[in-house]
């Protein structure tokens, strides 16, 4: 057997046995819905399965390969993560406000009021 075939025939058993996902860790933790639709976006992008893990230390990229009987494990992971994020929007809706939205401020401090 030739030294080419032997690399095909280790690339198909790689292929076969497993599948690469595209795991993306984020500095922040966008809101659920936010978190669902980026994943579902990168995954039409770039054709890979896609795990995000928000609330890491820096955002980075990386693919890993999984063996393709784990895969269902990685979905079952991205479906608890975004339940996570769910139930801690719900937990602190109160408290939680939108990027972007300002507060009005009255000139007197004393007597200022937040409007949520």
């Amino acid at each position: 057997m030739s030294d080419k075939q032997i690399v095909k025939n280790l690339q198909n058993l790689l292929e076969e046995k497993y599948e690469p996902i595209l795991v993306v860790y984020l500095l922040r933790v966008p809101p659920q819905e936010e978190l669902k639709v980026f994943a579902q976006k990168l995954s039409a992008d770039f054709g890979y399965k896609v795990l995000v893990l928000p609330g890491d230390i820096e955002t980075k990229v990386e693919i890993l390969s999984v063996i393709k009987n784990d895969v269902t494990k990685i979905e079952s992971l991205q479906q608890r993560v975004l339940q996570l994020i769910q139930d801690l929007e719900k937990e602190y809706s109160e408290s939680l406000q939108p990027v972007g939205v300002t507060i009005p401020m009255e000139k007197d401090l004393s007597t200022a009021t937040t409007t949520t």
